[in-house]
């Protein structure tokens, strides 16, 4: 499900209708922008006073019969004056309101980061993270030019027509008006357009990012693409989307062809309407001379306004999608009253919990109940889909119980803040991600701020100082893209060092070793083994053999809990643990048979 699914979004909505939810992004740069709307206040005063000074000197060269001298010096002086203000004004106009709208797209851009990284499991659970990446990046490089021209351009056309009616029905009012009548038609030309463009606008978004989501999607798996040699699937994946974005975008040209050929259709109109009414009229050469330049003003104000159509669908278009993240609900927020969780022993209960994902129609988890004592090594084990992973995510709240609650030293972990939950919870899963940086880089994410001295202690107590003694660049050395550069088994011990660098009171272990080789998995688990020493650790296992040696094993079913007690025990009552345990036992040492031959 995406954003465009009815059930994510809000109500859908014009673009137009954003425009007051933009309009408080400009309260920390009021000052900023009120400058701003001087300086275009007095070169749009400039333009507009500009023919006036024309006619001055062409009543005065009819007067004589030809152009004085000293007449031409007095106005160019005062032209030149007033223009040197008009470049000032242009300038910071240029340079400032660019800037305050790069802030503004900041501003935004630091929003959304913030909300994506508030939002839970489930919503990623539905969503493609390239077309989240178009969302943050590629959407708001707009918003600056939005930001900027938007207020400034109807503010600017908006004094331009206001003066230029006033001063032209001062000289003439009955012909004013006739030329006037022409621009409700020119100003219905640009809403009709706008609201053609609106739609387009937001599939042309929609394509991108598809087309960003595609490509992002290729390019991570690039290495299963090869292997598979299936890069010509991925070619014509990718050129669909191409066309597609093809087709939107084309049709968009195509109303912009319409729009400006009507513009300009207007424009014609209009000089012929000064010509007719002016002979009409009788009104004098001067006074002609100033309709026709007005005339241009007017019209470069209404092309310009159109020009920038474009520029405004980009904008709120962009800011549109931006909004629809935001007004995704956070679904796992702290209550008002949360506490800090500390001083954390590390007992674990599950008290009638049931647990049912997003729009399925069968619980995971019905009233399952269990408790966990400090210090103790629980199990959790039984076929897939029982719900072993969602216990795991259950615990550092990750997702919220349907039914039940589940508590931590006697708190329900609803009732505590969940920063103060996870900073006491330690998680080793199947599928390590490392980030960009060096081996030093992914340890310290467990702590950080952490000491060079403490870093290394904890990579020790891994084994990462055998992985780290292989390398050119040692603790210093890249790891790569989502640490290619390691092989399973590294890149598991580069995980248990930053939980040991964390040093929490509950381990998590979701299926720690089950990708690895048998050779790897002897030494990760001799880590894992260290790492739960003294710790309340809840291990989901693969390999049954690794938990033999727990305080209690739990065996769960998608009918809930159906074994608990000691591998010893379990095995005597030869259920669903000792058939699970005889094939987890024969799987290890086919394997193993498998891996010697080779």
């Amino acid at each position: 499900m995406t954003f465009e699914n009815k059930e994510n979004v809000a109500k859908k909505r014009k673009s137009w209708s954003y425009v007051k939810d933009f309009i408080p992004h400009y309260k920390p740069y009021i000052g900023l922008f009120a400058l701003d709307m001087i300086c275009s206040l007095v070169a749009a005063g400039v333009e507009i006073v500009f023919p006036l000074f024309v006619e001055q000197i062409t009543t005065e060269a009819i007067a004589t019969g030809y152009l004085v001298l000293l007449t031409v010096i007095k106005y160019a002086s005062i032209l030149i004056g007033i223009r040197i203000v008009e470049i000032a004004c242009r300038f910071f106009v240029a340079k400032y309101g660019h800037i305050m709208g790069v802030r503004i797209e900041s501003d935004l851009r630091r929003n959304m980061f913030h909300h994506l990284q508030q939002m839970s499991h489930s919503f990623y659970d539905n969503q493609k993270v390239g077309t989240l990446m178009s969302r943050i990046t590629t959407d708001l490089f707009d918003i600056t030019e939005f930001a900027h021209h938007c207020p400034e351009t109807l503010f600017i056309a908006s004094i331009r027509i206001i003066g230029i009616f006033t001063i032209l029905a001062m000289k003439d009012w009955r012909m004013t008006v006739c030329l006037f009548v022409l621009t409700p038609f020119m100003a219905w030309l640009t809403i009709h357009f706008n609201n053609k463009w609106d739609d387009n606008y937001q599939k042309n978004r929609n394509n991108m990012a598809e087309i960003n989501a595609q490509v992002e999607d290729s390019l991570a798996g690039v290495r299963v693409v090869k292997f598979f040699a299936n890069e010509k699937l991925e070619e014509d994946k990718f050129e669909r989307g191409n066309q597609e974005f093809i087709k939107s975008k084309s049709k968009t040209y195509h109303y912009m062809g319409t729009f400006f050929a009507g513009i300009r259709s207007m424009d014609a109109v209009m000089y012929i309407s000064i010509l007719v009414l002016g002979a009409i009229f009788k009104i004098s050469a001067p006074v002609f001379v100033v309709y026709l330049l007005y005339a241009n003003t007017l019209l470069n104000s209404l092309i310009n306004f159109a020009d920038y159509s474009e520029q405004f669908q980009k904008g709120i278009t962009a800011f549109a999608r931006y909004q629809q993240i935001m007004d995704t609900p956070i679904e796992l927020t702290d209550k008002e009253d949360a506490k800090e969780l500390t001083d954390v022993k590390g007992n674990i209960e599950f008290k009638n919990v049931t647990f049912r994902y997003k729009n399925t129609d069968r619980d995971v988890l019905e009233k399952v109940d269990f408790t966990i004592h400090q210090g103790e090594t629980v199990a959790i084990v039984g076929p897939s889909g029982g719900g072993k992973t969602t216990i795991a995510n259950l615990i550092p709240r990750f997702y919220d119980v349907t039914g039940g609650k589940i508590l931590v030293d006697g708190k329900n972990v609803k009732d505590v803040t969940a920063k103060s939950l996870r900073e006491n919870i330690g998680v080793v899963q199947q599928d390590v991600y490392l980030f960009w940086g060096t081996v030093a880089d992914n340890i310290e994410y467990g702590k950080i701020g952490a000491t060079k001295e403490e870093i290394i202690q904890a990579a020790k107590l891994a084994g990462v100082d055998e992985v780290v003694s292989t390398l050119k660049d040692g603790y210093d050395s890249f790891v790569g893209e989502r640490g290619v550069k390691l092989s399973g088994g590294q890149k598991q011990r580069v995980s248990i060092a930053r939980v040991f660098l964390k040093n929490p009171p509950i381990l998590i272990l979701d299926e720690a070793t089950s990708a690895l080789d048998n050779e790897s998995e002897v030494k990760v688990q001799k880590s894992l083994d260290l790492l739960a020493k003294g710790r309340t650790s809840i291990v989901i296992a693969h390999r049954l053999s690794t938990i033999r040696n727990a305080d209690k094993i739990i065996v769960l079913t998608d009918k809930g809990i159906v074994e608990v007690g000691t591998h010893a025990e379990l095995m005597k009552n030869h259920g669903l643990y000792k058939k699970l345990y005889d094939l987890s036992v024969r799987t290890e040492n086919l394997q193993m048979e498998v891996e010697k031959q080779q």
